[in-house]
C-alpha cells in the first residue's frame, strides 16, 4: 500500500479556520478570503469516494480524464443542484 504524504501543516490549519470564520470577506491586502485550494481538492476527492464507493487511494490512482467526466457532468446540472 503507498503511503500518503498528505499532512496538513500549520499554515493550512490557519487558513482553514481564518476561511470558517470569515469565508469571502476582504483580506488586509484587498483580496478575498477563499477556501484554500487544499481544502477545495480534498472536498472534490471526498466526494467523489462518497459518490463511486471507493476508497481514496483508488480515486488517486484514476486517470485524470475521471475530472473531465466529473466537470462535464456538473455543469450539466442545473444552479441550485451544485
Amino acid at each position: 500500500m503507498v503511503r500518503s504524504s498528505f499532512k496538513p501543516s500549520e499554515r493550512l490549519r490557519a487558513d482553514i479556520a481564518r476561511f470558517k470564520h470569515v469565508g469571502g470577506a476582504a483580506a488586509p491586502d484587498g483580496g478575498v478570503i477563499a477556501e484554500p485550494v487544499e481544502l477545495s481538492m480534498s472536498k472534490m476527492v471526498d466526494t467523489l469516494c462518497q459518490r463511486y464507493g471507493v476508497l481514496p487511494s483508488q480515486l488517486l490512482n484514476e486517470d485524470v480524464s475521471l475530472l473531465k467526466i466529473v466537470k462535464t457532468v456538473t455543469e450539466g446540472e442545473p444552479d441550485g443542484d451544485r
